[in-house]
């Protein structure tokens, strides 16, 4: 399987290093579903933090229906590795916040508490971004 890397850096990527990426690892098929393995990376500073992170074919297509809205949204998946808070501000700028539950990181118990990564990112970035992540399917 050919590598599929897609990356949403920061606004400020040059000075601060953030930056999400989805490095898909697998597909699987199953009767009626098909089931996409990322390996999700979040770097900040020197640091990073990772998840396995298994997609359904129904969170892609909840992805790909996703609308913008003025205010917050969060995006749910079906695991509960990680979830999106999508802030849409005034204008072209959106606040993304990338969390990774710590019970799932280390124990595969979901806690809802961990990381949270923040980028900066302008609209046509993240929509690009989506765009990218679902066309696999």
């Amino acid at each position: 399987m050919n590598t599929y890397e897609i990356t949403l850096k920061d606004n400020a990527y040059k000075y601060n290093n953030v930056a999400v990426t989805f490095n898909l690892d697998s597909v699987t098929d199953e009767k009626d579903d098909k089931i996409f393995n990322f390996k999700v990376t979040s770097t900040f500073d020197n640091q990073s933090v990772s998840t396995d992170l298994a997609l359904f074919k129904s969170d892609m297509q909840q992805l790909q229906q996703f609308e913008l809205k003025t205010g917050m949204t969060d995006i749910n998946f079906l695991e509960p590795d990680l979830y999106l808070s999508v802030i849409h501000l005034e204008g072209d700028e959106i606040i993304l916040y990338v969390h990774y539950d710590s019970g799932m990181l280390y124990s595969n118990t979901g806690t809802d508490s961990g990381v949270a990564v923040k980028l900066n990112v302008t609209q046509h970035a993240f929509l690009s971004f989506i765009d990218e992540l679902t066309g696999i399917v």
